[in-house]
């Protein structure tokens, strides 16, 4: 629709909107006789009212003229300075056309009385007023509503196809000013209702019903029509085949469905540009080993750019570098052309020339007046607008795409701007295509070598293989292919490197003054001459007679720089395009070998080698070992293998942290290299435990001598002191040793028996070494049974736990009792605790029979004290709790549970712990120590002065009792040292106000001597050997009728 077609209908239906009111209204007021004909034609001829009605026609006409001059600019010259323009009065329109139509059907049934009563003697009552200003409603809404919809599908119509970003007038406006018509219809069906209950039904109610229907179903079907407008375009679009792309959506509407219909024409637009992309790119292929199905290409390229952005002209215009300007090759309406329909200099001004040199689009509206066209150009087509877009491939503009329009002025949406874009894209890989032709037939010869050259072999093979095919395509002097050598930057290695016809062996050199330094790490460069002006430093450029020099930079597949792939001649380089292609196809296969190469020496290093210490690992060890037992039989020597481990390397692990513990042991695996042969190995087997192989000596007695001579130096050197994050750290070791062949003939025989040996090692206090023997093994397998011994015995409850008396030496009375383990096993009788205890101990076992005994202890206390109400601080319990039983993170919660079970009161409970425990960790030994004497629990020291105790730990830590061992004990009155051990701990504990028991106590003389000194209580075989519960249980009743007979004496 052009401009003035749309103003013309736009004014009709304004001043149909201010003609139909007064004769509606007139000839309503007439019928329902407000009134009468003679009446009216005297209010008509008032100058006042004739005055109103031409004058208000008039006025709404040359307002909404001016209102709509921006719409009818827009028409005809659509820019988006005008369009803005225009997309405001659209958005204005309701609010300017209601305000004005509203104030002129106001005013109109003021001006109509008002002109009667001036003209006759007519007089209008209140009800008149009333009755008239109704009538202009009902007049309003017949009139205006219907046009105003009218005029709002004309804005559709017109200005659909602008994008809009909300609705001019949405689908809830149209329904709730068509739902002011339904109104009219009640009123219908009141006349209906009137006519049924009264049965009244004249020919003047008849007529109303009927006009009132009428206006209700002409409302309804205007709102129909007007929704079946803005329907148009989706119903055009289904009824469209399902498989056809291209259909136009043009739409008819500025409400929702406009705005819908718009974007859905977009997104259309989109995937039929898509489509074509997509067939260009299928043809491309089948056309790409032809040049003329190239050039069909291109050219079919500028008619379809021309067809889709509906452009007289299109110019396809390539760069020709060697007389630095564009040619255009392809135009819209002709055939290709390589010499080109015209040339443009780029020392010209032009609209395709500034688009080349920006590589930006570029659009100019009005030839005649842009400097940008060319004159002699605009004036040959008739270019009256036009847009240019760059040819762009790897960020290198190669032309231009430029599409015309001819005969009138166009301006170039964003939309149409981005679809010449994309052919222009399509242009320049069918450009990029066409160009790499003249190449291809002679890369297809070189790729057919070079895969010749990569199915050869792997690793140093494949390297020589692509070095000597490289030289062979590209006939250079020499190829290489280089590395960069681990822990260096500056330091390279050849992998291969193909000199004059023959396999030079590889070299390493430094990277400074080298091409080399250039381009690893980079991108691929080509001194194409003067390579020795360029890199005077580099001798062997110089001594071969190098000219030129080719590098390719060698990366992983995370883009880590690997080294270089290089070429050396002794002429200049002509083709630079050439060489580089072919060099990056062996470049790609040369850097997936060299990551594959080296992937499999890490896992290689990763399967053999332990990761933290880098020494070879368990698996490396064996088959070490198995190839020096082959080695050591066919030759009859000897060889020794040892195991080392740390002395309490855990506590260091457990205070300081892992990380310390870690950098630890790489310093002690960076120690024990030095001190091994170059033919030893020394293994990591995990955790602190280190294995050294040794071979090679001729008989058991060398292979003795050496090897204890080595395991003193290793002693020596691991004890020199280590600073760790700034911890001085002082460690040692025991060690474990085996010889082949007298401990054992395979390798799992002698790890195995050196184990053995190592914690025989452990036992004896650490620090040292220690040689396999058989009775080791025979004590080993000893101890294995009777770990199975002790599970078994677990399952089958055989262990049951007994009580010795403590007593009071003043008045010889029991005090409570020591709760001690005991294991009867059938068919061998009673197994002394200190067989079995040790072993339980160090497997774990022990906590379980902890629990046992606590279980028990707790049952029995009970019985023998909490029941009768005779808990105190001298009916104690006492119960041994073992190190690794106090460890337990829930040993605390365990206690309590097993207590409130049973019953038991706190202060009828002592828990003897010994000295070792003290000194591991004493501030969370003391803060369980603290729990254990909040909960009214007393704690007791078992064997003092055999561990590690100190009267520091004793100030510090609530202890309520004191054990003296019984080995200083039982020779107290003949071993003085013994006598002032036990006086000195008496008096500490007194000091301290620690109560002190002494156990192991058998003879009258030693109780003699204790009470001399001042210990109040003990224990042991003189008053009476441990008993069972109910003996135990009889001995209190005993004692407390004894106790009850004495009170009544």
């Amino acid at each position: 629709m052009t401009d003035q077609e749309f103003q013309t209908r736009f004014l009709r239906l304004i001043a149909l909107t201010w003609l139909l009111p007064p004769m509606v209204g007139f000839s309503f007021l007439l019928y329902i006789e407000v009134f009468t004909f003679d009446q009216l034609l005297i209010m008509l001829g008032n100058p006042l009212k004739q005055t109103f009605l031409v004058g208000g026609f008039l006025l709404a006409l040359f307002y909404f003229h001016r209102f709509s001059l921006p719409l009818k600019t827009f028409l005809s010259a659509p820019d988006p300075i005008n369009q803005l323009l225009a997309l405001k009065v659209l958005q204005r329109f309701p609010l300017h056309f209601w305000l004005v139509f509203i104030s002129y059907i106001s005013l109109a049934p003021a001006a109509a009385i008002i002109s009667l009563e001036m003209s006759s003697s007519y007089v209008a009552r209140p009800v008149d007023w009333f009755r008239i200003h109704l009538v202009a409603l009902i007049v309003s809404i017949i009139v205006g509503l219907p046009i105003f919809i009218r005029i709002y599908d004309l804005f559709g119509k017109t200005f659909g196809h602008i994008q809009l970003q909300r609705p001019i007038i949405t689908l809830k406006t149209r329904v709730f000013l068509i739902g002011a018509l339904i109104p009219l219809l009640i009123d219908t069906m009141l006349v209906q209702y009137y006519w049924t209950r009264t049965g009244f039904f004249s020919a003047e109610t008849f007529i109303i019903w009927v006009l009132l229907e009428c206006l209700a179903i002409a409302g309804t079907l205007l709102f129909v029509r007007s929704f079946n407008q803005s329907l148009a375009p989706l119903n055009r679009l289904i009824n469209t085949p399902a498989d056809s792309l291209t259909h136009k959506i043009h739409p008819a509407s500025t409400d929702e469905l406009g705005i819908f219909a718009t974007q859905l024409g977009k997104l259309l637009d989109g995937q039929q540009l898509h489509q074509q992309r997509l067939a260009f790119s299928n043809d491309l292929l089948k056309a790409s080993h032809s040049h003329e199905n190239l050039a069909r290409l291109l050219q079919t390229i500028v008619d379809r750019t021309c067809q889709t952005l509906d452009g007289a002209a299109c110019f396809l215009s390539l760069y020709d570098p060697g007389n630095n300007r564009l040619v255009c090759v392809a135009r819209s309406n002709a055939d290709y052309n390589q010499e080109g329909h015209f040339h443009v200099s780029l020392n010209d001004t032009s609209l395709v020339i500034d688009v080349f040199k920006s590589s930006q689009p570029q659009i100019v509206q009005n030839a005649h007046s842009d400097s940008r066209i060319n004159q002699k150009l605009r004036q040959l087509y008739n270019i009256q607008s036009s847009a240019a877009v760059p040819l762009i491939i790897e960020d290198e503009t190669i032309g231009v795409l430029q599409i015309a329009s001819i005969n009138k002025f166009h301006h170039y949406n964003d939309h149409e701007i981005k679809t010449l874009q994309a052919f222009a894209q399509e242009a320049a890989v069918i450009q990029t295509f066409f160009e790499g032709l003249k190449e291809r037939r002679k890369a297809e010869t070189a790729i057919t070598q070079i895969m010749q050259g990569v199915s050869a072999a792997t690793g140093a093979d494949f390297f020589n293989a692509m070095t000597i095919n490289m030289a062979n395509i590209l006939r250079a002097d020499s190829c290489g292919i280089v590395t960069i050598l681990p822990d260096s930057g500056r330091e390279v290695e050849t992998l291969a490197y193909f000199h004059d016809g023959k396999i030079i062996p590889n070299l390493q050199y430094t990277l400074d003054g080298t091409p080399c330094e250039t381009i690893i790490g980079k991108k691929p460069r080509t001194f194409s001459k003067n390579i020795q002006e360029t890199f005077p430093q580099d001798t062997h450029l110089c001594e071969q007679g190098i000219e030129s020099y080719v590098g390719i930079p060698l990366s992983d597949s995370h883009n880590k720089p690997q080294g270089l792939l290089f070429a050396m001649f002794r002429r200049t380089i002509e083709n630079i395009e050439f060489n580089e292609s072919v060099m990056r196809i062996f470049a790609a296969r040369t850097s997936a070998e060299i990551e594959r190469t080296q992937t499999e020496k890490r896992i290689k290093h990763m399967a053999y080698y332990d990761s933290l210490t880098g020494l070879p690992n368990r698996v490396y060890l064996h088959d070490r070992i198995q190839q020096a037992i082959a080695h050591a039989e066919r030759n009859n020597t000897r060889l020794a293998v040892m195991i080392l481990d740390l002395d309490h390397f855990k506590k260091i692990n457990d205070s300081l942290g892992h990380p310390v513990g870690d950098a630890l042991l790489i310093e002690v695996a960076q120690r024990l290299r030095k001190c091994i042969r170059k033919e030893d190995t020394v293994a990591r087997l995990g955790g602190d435990e280190f294995i050294i192989l040794q071979s090679g000596f001729e008989s058991r007695e060398s292979a003795i001598n050496h090897i204890s001579h080595i395991a003193k130096q290793l002693h020596e050197t691991l004890k020199i002191h280590y600073t760790i994050s700034e911890h001085s750290l002082m460690i040692t070791a025991s060690c474990g040793i085996a010889l082949y062949p007298n401990d054992g003939k395979t390798t799992e025989q002698l790890i195995k028996h050196s184990d053995t040996a190592l914690y025989k090692a452990k036992e004896r206090g650490r620090d040292g070494y220690q040689f396999f023997s058989s009775e080791m093994n025979a004590a080993a397998v000893e101890r294995l049974e009777m770990e199975s011994d002790i599970h078994r015995a677990i399952k089958n409850k055989e262990f049951e736990v007994v009580y010795q008396p403590k007593v009071c030496i003043s008045d010889n009375r029991i005090i409570g009792a020591e709760a001690l383990l005991r294991w009867y096993a059938p068919g061998r009788g009673y197994i002394s605790p200190d067989s079995f205890i040790p072993i339980a101990d160090e497997t774990g076992q022990i906590i379980q029979l902890g629990e046992f005994v606590l279980h028990q202890a707790c049952e029995q206390t009970s019985r023998f004290w909490c029941n009768s109400g005779s808990c105190d601080e001298h009916n104690r319990l006492s119960i041994n709790v073992s190190p690794r039983q106090f460890k337990q993170d829930d040993f605390i919660d365990k206690l309590q549970k097993t207590l409130d079970q049973h019953q038991t009161k706190t202060e009828c409970i002592e828990l003897e712990v010994t000295e070792n425990i003290l000194i591991e960790d004493t501030r969370a030994v003391s803060k369980k120590l603290q729990i254990l004497k909040d909960l009214g629990i007393k704690i007791s020291i078992d064997d003092f002065g055999t561990g590690y105790a100190s009267l520091r730990y004793l100030q510090q830590l609530p202890i309520d009792m004191i054990k003296i061992d019984r080995s200083f004990i039982t020779h107290i009155n003949e071993n003085e040292g013994d006598l002032a051990i036990v006086k000195t701990i008496i008096t500490m504990a007194k000091n301290l106000h620690i109560d002190i028991i002494a156990e192991g106590v058998e003879t009258r003389e030693q109780i003699e001597r204790l009470e001399q000194l001042g210990c109040p209580y003990y224990q042991g075989y003189y008053y009476s050997k441990p008993v069972s519960r109910d003996e135990f249980f009889e001995m209190l009743q005993q004692q407390r009728q004894a106790s009850k007979k004495m009170q009544c004496k």
